[in-house]
């Protein structure tokens, strides 16, 4: 939320530390996507992956607050309040690692390419 409120910009692409395998190729097809009059892009792997997203900065802002305030930390729920758009990226590039032997298995494949 604190980037939404500082974000000048009407977009905003959030992208968690633990995606490991992603290029400035991955980032711009994101950005490419036209959301038309959603709040938000989020990307699609395996799983939905909230935290990889664009965000209509003015759009999102108010209905995430409202979800933060009223106790909600899951970004995958306080996605409901949200009109998203939800897009499939199947390469493996947005996916994340959680485990250090799942980096480490990441890690060996990017430098395999």
């Amino acid at each position: 939320m604190t980037a939404l409120e500082w974000c000048a910009a009407p977009r905003l692409i959030t992208v968690p530390c633990d995606v490991v395998d992603l290029e400035p190729a991955d980032v711009r097809r994101l950005l490419d996507i036209e959301a038309g009059d959603a709040d938000g892009t989020v990307v699609v792997t395996d799983e939905l992956q909230p935290l990889c997203a664009v965000w209509h900065t003015t759009r999102a802002l108010d209905p995430l607050r409202e979800a933060f305030v009223a106790g909600e930390r899951s970004a995958r729920h306080a996605l409901r309040g949200l009109r998203i758009r939800r897009v499939g990226f199947r390469d493996g590039a947005w996916r994340d690692a959680d485990t250090p032997e799942e980096w480490a298995s990441r890690r060996k494949a990017a430098r395999t390419r």
